[in-house]
């Protein structure tokens, strides 16, 4: 089984990372800091290491550099796994010599496939044939494409010597004669196209195989292009390269073709080759201008809006949450540390995140001692950077000191004008606040303002919830307990509470109770109907006795009834002969019940 070692201190980043790669059957070991990585590393032999660029006891690239002085360290690849870098460090990662650059979060697929990439699945055999290895020489102006490529091809059993551009891979060609050039199209200097016809044009390269490779020119128009131009083949670019691969095998074991011709300097085909090239630029400018921050940029801000959404769905304790949320959404976005402060009924808290050891619980309620800035951007709702104009490192020189980073952020957080708190993002390895990353601060900074402001929201809602249950409860241990009968009906007419009182008085089931009372002249229909009735008097049900019932619909004013009230006391009024000598009892229809 192929184990990969991954050195990564975020446990969510960890886990992520392991059941993606575990369940396509890679065997992962897992490093939290830079010297359990190489402990592991001693003990397991990987045949692949990702490598995290925050570590809480070593740089990244210092441990690489680690890496590499281990026993078979050259040999292993190494990938950077890392959020948003400053320019300085992308330079730098191309200098030390990682093999790719893993931009967190990262979608599964996409990891299953430049690890792939690097680890094949399947071995490829080395070519067959006599003598010496076969050399190659191999053009791209990507610096990870040309190392992927290399790597592929050292591992299939060619010698490879590397060229930056067309016109590199022309000169190392003349050098070294290589059995052939496997070329990139779209390159500075001389492009794949101009390399073919420069190669065919060429006494001593004439009969050199030419491949090329690309994901970018893939029409028809591109393959003719190539063939006229002068190369064997146009093939699509896949990480594990196994077309270019088999052709190679296949080369080295056939009979060469004797060329007769060489390529023209046709005036037509350097018109046709310009054309797609300025096409394909066309076409790249459009797609990856500032393409790579942007999509790091906003894939953190999806994975924040995920983590919140499933969060608020499924947390009471939705800043329990909050907290591993944000310490994965502070490792994407490149940022070592930082505090959530939170404003609530006891004042203002803060919640840590990242490499915080050294703060004192002081220090955070205290902002280390700059708590009146804290505070004045969380009451204006505005947004502090430091260092900035408004805000020069030598004023802020004590606060930057203390808290052990070299730029600060404070975003706000509220919600329609209510202060919320702020989160307070920090960099050690960061200068200044570039703009995408004002915006992306600002970005969670909004999602988890919504956040607690919907956590809130329920959590009124359900204290709400509690209240009407608590009065329900009271209510109906009062109706209980009255000697009276009462019954209360919606704006339907449908019965929906009554006490056990009534029942008794009225001699009937719950379930009659709606047919004995919604009489059309009965006290509680008059009081569906608008009406305030007071003492009427009725007969119960197949009985020589007589109620005395006071009724009140239920609303705001009569036009909006949304129910009625009956009231009626436990005691009975005299028989019925008796009140026949009195004053005219109110007209009703007796109900019968059978």
């Amino acid at each position: 089984m192929t184990t990969i070692l991954l050195v990564e201190d975020n446990p969510i980043t960890c886990k992520l990372v392991r059941y993606t790669l575990e369940n396509d059957g890679y065997e992962v070991v897992d490093a939290a800091d830079g010297a359990s990585g190489i402990a592991r590393y001693l003990e397991r032999r990987p045949s692949l290491i990702l490598l995290d660029m925050l570590l809480p006891d070593i740089d990244g690239f210092a441990l690489f550099q680690k890496f590499r002085a281990l026993p078979n360290g050259r040999d292993i690849p190494i990938l950077a796994f890392s959020g948003m870098l400053s320019v300085h460090d992308e330079a730098r990662l191309s200098e030390v010599g990682f093999d790719d650059v893993v931009t967190k979060p990262i979608e599964p697929s996409r990891l299953l496939q430049i690890v792939k990439g690097y680890l094949p699945t399947d071995p490829v055999e080395a070519p067959r044939g006599d003598g010496p290895i076969k050399s190659l020489v191999v053009a791209d102006d990507d610096a990870v494409q040309r190392k992927m490529v290399a790597l592929r091809l050292q591992r299939a059993g060619f010698k490879v010597t590397t060229a930056a551009d067309g016109q590199e891979a022309l000169e190392r060609a003349r050098e070294v004669r290589p059995f052939a050039i496997v070329s990139d199209v779209l390159m500075p200097r001389l492009d794949g196209f101009g390399l073919c016809m420069a190669v065919r044009n060429d006494p001593t390269l004439a009969q050199t195989p030419v491949f090329l490779i690309s994901n970018s020119y893939l029409d028809s128009e591109d393959k003719a292009l190539a063939s006229r131009a002068g190369a064997d083949d146009m093939l699509v670019r896949t990480p594990e390269l196994r077309d270019v691969i088999e052709l190679l095998h296949k080369s080295v074991g056939a009979p060469r073709v004797r060329r007769t011709q060489t390529a023209t300097l046709d005036p037509e085909l350097e018109r046709e080759r310009i054309r797609r090239m300025m096409n394909q630029l066309e076409r790249q400018v459009t797609m990856h201008a500032g393409l790579s921050q942007r999509c790091s940029l906003l894939s953190a801000e999806l994975s924040v809006l995920s983590g919140i959404s499933e969060a608020v769905a499924t947390e009471h304790d939705i800043e329990g949450a909050l907290h591993q949320i944000l310490a994965s959404c502070f490792d994407a976005g490149g940022i070592s540390l930082g505090t959530m402060y939170l404003l609530g009924d006891d004042g203002l808290r803060g919640v840590r995140f990242g490499v915080t050891v050294s703060w004192s619980e002081s220090d955070i309620t205290s902002f280390f001692g700059h708590r009146d800035l804290l505070d004045t951007a969380i009451a204006n709702q505005t947004l502090v950077t430091i260092p900035s104009n408004t805000h020069p490192e030598t004023e802020f020189h004590a606060l930057l000191e203390r808290t052990g980073a070299r730029s600060l952020m404070i975003s706000p957080l509220g919600h329609k004008g209510q202060p919320l708190g702020a989160l307070v993002t920090m960099s050690r390895s960061l200068e200044f606040q570039p703009s995408d990353r004002i915006a992306f601060a600002t970005a969670v900074a909004g999602q988890i303002s919504l956040a607690l402001a919907l956590a809130r929201s329920f959590q009124a809602k359900d204290a709400s919830e509690r209240a009407a249950r608590a009065n329900a409860t009271v209510l109906r241990s009062i109706l209980d307990s009255m000697a009276e009968g009462v019954v209360v009906a919606d704006e339907h007419g449908e019965v929906t509470h009554w006490n056990h009182a009534a029942t008794s008085i009225l001699h009937v089931e719950a379930a009659r109770l709606a047919s004995h009372m919604l009489d059309p002249e009965f006290p509680m229909a008059r009081a569906l109907r608008g009406e305030s009735v007071d003492h009427i008097e009725v007969p119960v049900t197949n009985t020589d006795t007589w109620l005395s019932i006071n009724a009140r619909p239920l609303g705001d004013e009569p036009s909006n009834t949304r129910g009625a009230v009956a009231v009626f006391p436990g005691c009975w009024l005299a028989s019925a002969w008796r009140r026949s000598a009195r004053s005219p009892r109110a007209s009703v229809t007796r109900s019968t019940t059978r």
